[in-house]
């Protein structure tokens, strides 16, 4: 989560790529084999201790590393960009109403400052700050010179493939994560709920070991369980055993947030996707009352909350701005893909980046296979291993994902694999 220059999901990203041709179907760029899948390391944390030692424990096995986190995070910033960031993440400090305590305990214990901590927790934030179009690594084809701002605030991308630049155009630019839930029958009382999710982001071997899996809990026992990084107080994705899911994904990059913006939003209360999520995980034991939580509360910057629940049709994708909920996408919902696309049917949903409303670009369509992928399963006695299937299938699975994970709230499973491009 520290790559600032090299996250296609929260954070920057490493290089763009600019090719041509039909990429979605080069067999060269089919990296299921390629990847070596590793499980994140385990902790716990306990809710019941004052913030400032909560993540003690983790901050001292990580305190002789930590400078790798910090010096990747500053190394990449745009030219120019280190010192105003690092006066206005010192500022920001005191707006952390939910967990600014334990911000503060985690940069003593990883021995940063906590104008670090600051800076690691607002990596989805950053995405935009100093960073033009050519800087995107993507999935496929991309022309950086086409790159236009709208009034919304965020950056454009027009794709194209095999043909002329001007002939194929998207709102959104390229994203690369993928989430989805799926329900194995139509009937309440017989249904099982799978969340599918893929995380993609670029993040070199050397910094996936700082990505863990927390058990948290209170009085002993166990709240929820969820996945983060080191240095970050919010979560990725979690479960609420016989209670919900959650995953996260980019939408419209999460909008270009200014510095001086940023600081009137987190005056003003808001939260980052990250921490609100992880407060509502905190809060909340239904699906219903996670769901209407979830976007009911002002965020920083746009994104996705998938979410799932224990039996159908509880699976919806809520497609969220800075105030609320833009558009609700249900599993019991039948929507066409695109104008000419396939129909999702109606017992899934799930979403790459780019909202149904706005055909993916040819160039990153990850959603017309994924919807084929997963309509193949109707009828069909599947389980985690066949979402498992889907997860590790190209291009669900690309060069860029560095954690999968299948969630069942039901029984609590929280299946999470970190993706390593070297074995070693």
């Amino acid at each position: 989560m520290f790559a600032i220059s090299k996250v296609v999901c929260v954070l920057l990203l490493l290089a763009v790529v600019v090719v041509s041709g039909e990429w979605m179907t080069e067999e060269a760029k089919r990296v299921s084999d390629s990847k070596t899948p590793k499980t994140a390391k385990e902790y716990v944390l306990d809710l019941d201790l004052p913030q400032e030692e909560r993540w003690k424990k983790i901050g001292e096995d990580y305190a002789s590393r930590s400078f790798a986190l910090v010096n990747y995070l500053k190394d990449n910033l745009p030219d120019g960009w280190l010192e105003p960031l690092e006066k206005v993440a010192t500022q920001l400090m005191p707006f952390f109403k939910d967990y600014g305590d334990e911000m503060k305990g985690y940069a003593k214990a990883l021995n940063v400052t906590e104008g670090d901590i600051v800076m690691i927790n607002l990596v989805y934030q950053l995405e935009h700050l100093g960073v033009t179009c050519d800087n995107w690594n993507t999935t496929g084809p991309v022309n950086p010179k086409l790159c236009i701002k709208d009034n919304e605030e965020y950056a454009q991308l027009r794709l194209y493939d095999s043909e002329p630049e001007d002939t194929i155009s998207s709102e959104d630019g390229p994203g690369a994560c993928t989430s989805f839930v799926a329900s194995t029958t139509t009937d309440p009382k017989t249904s099982t709920i799978y969340h599918g999710r893929n995380l993609d982001w670029n993040l070199q071997d050397s910094l996936k070991e700082f990505i863990i899996n927390v058990e948290y809990t209170r009085s002993g026992k166990q709240v929820f369980h969820g996945t983060t990084i080191v240095g970050f107080v919010g979560i990725l994705q979690a479960v609420k055993p016989q209670g919900f899911g959650w995953s996260l994904d980019a939408r419209r990059k999460g909008g270009s947030v200014a510095f001086n913006l940023l600081e009137s939003l987190f005056a003003k209360g808001v939260r980052t996707p990250e921490q609100h999520a992880r407060k509502v995980f905190e809060t909340e034991t239904h699906y219903e009352k996670a769901v209407e939580a979830f976007g009911n509360y002002p965020i920083v910057n746009q994104a996705y909350f998938v979410v799932s629940g224990t039996k159908y049709p509880e699976g919806v994708v809520l497609a969220r701005s800075r105030e609320g909920v833009a558009y609700a996408w249900t599993m019991d919902q039948e929507i066409p893909i695109s104008k000419n696309g396939p129909v999702k049917l109606p017992f899934w949903t799930g979403i790459t980046n780019y909202d149904y409303t706005v055909p993916a670009p040819p160039a990153d369509d990850r959603t017309t296979p994924l919807t084929k992928n997963l309509n193949a399963l109707q009828g069909e006695d599947f389980d985690a291993s066949d979402v498992w299937t889907i997860i590790k299938t190209f291009p669900t699975l690309n060069p860029h994902t560095d954690i999968s994970a299948v969630i069942e709230p039901k029984s609590g499973l929280f299946d999470v694999k970190v993706l390593y491009d070297h074995g070693n």
